[in-house]
């Protein structure tokens, strides 16, 4: 099972309209979340190598670290739309 996501990618579209980024990062949650669920079904599973398990798990902890730094895009984004709500979008 391959994962990749370009989170930079995002980030680095200076003209993408930030609701379309915003729901593009809600997507790889959600993809991410589904990718965890799986792993955790690889671990537990008593039919599961060693080895294999402790694949999965770093691969779960790969995981968490970009949710992690999507999670933080996201918040970025909320905060550009709660300061363009009270100050506008052109301050100068």
């Amino acid at each position: 099972m391959y994962i990749f996501l370009d989170t930079n990618y995002f980030s680095s579209c200076i003209f993408m309209d930030r609701n379309k980024a915003y729901e593009e990062y809600e997507r790889m949650i959600l993809i991410l979340d589904g990718a965890v669920k799986e792993l955790w079904e690889i671990s537990d599973s008593s039919k599961t190598s060693s080895k294999e398990k402790t694949k999965s798990i770093g691969l779960i902890l790969t995981i968490t670290k970009e949710r992690r730094s999507i999670l933080e895009k996201k918040v970025g984004i909320l905060r550009t739309k709660i300061h363009e709500n009270i100050f506008g979008k052109n301050l100068f």
